[in-house]
């Protein structure tokens, strides 16, 4: 279920996208609107507190339909999406501040250290796995061996295989 305030902005918002469904430019200046107008409600204006409106409000532009008009084909999906997602979204960087960890975690981690029971069995694990003949078995051999959260190497990371020689990018 939707923020109420979020729903209430929805009854504008859903209707101005349908009308402008094949006017790309307005698309961008109503969405850049809307996000600007998150921005300025008390309680949202830390980075990291818009993650749930746009997430939800993502979702309701997935349910408008698409047409050979309202559609731009997403490179990074690889698949057809409604235009408005296009600019309904945050920049890389934005993604990525926000994902950054809090000061306080930061603070938490180092007082207090997570401790590997075998450390020396997860690294022999991850060469095993960089020397395995699946791709799915080196990839894993790699964010072991990066030290990396597996979901940061999806956005972060481009992990290819190029004559038997890997890169993480």
């Amino acid at each position: 279920m939707a923020l109420k305030w979020l729903e209430e902005r929805w009854r504008t918002l859903i209707p101005e996208l349908e009308r402008w469904s094949t006017q790309e430019e307005e698309i961008r200046v109503i969405c850049e609107a809307e996000v600007a107008a998150w921005r300025g409600r008390s309680g949202l204006r830390k980075a990291n507190s818009l993650r749930v409106p746009l997430t939800q409000t993502r979702q309701r532009v997935r349910q408008l339909p698409l047409t050979a008009e309202n559609r731009w084909f997403n490179p990074r999906t690889g698949e057809w999406e409604h235009i408005a997602l296009k600019y309904l979204n945050f920049s890389q960087e934005e993604w990525l501040h926000m994902n950054l960890p809090s000061q306080e975690d930061v603070q938490r981690k180092v007082a207090h250290p997570l401790r590997l029971r075998d450390p020396e069995a997860i690294v022999a694990c991850g060469e095993r796995l960089l020397r395995a003949r699946s791709w799915p078995e080196v990839v894993l051999g790699v964010v072991i061996n990066t030290g990396a959260k597996r979901g940061r190497n999806r956005e972060d990371r481009a992990i290819s295989r190029k004559d038997e020689i890997f890169r993480v990018v």
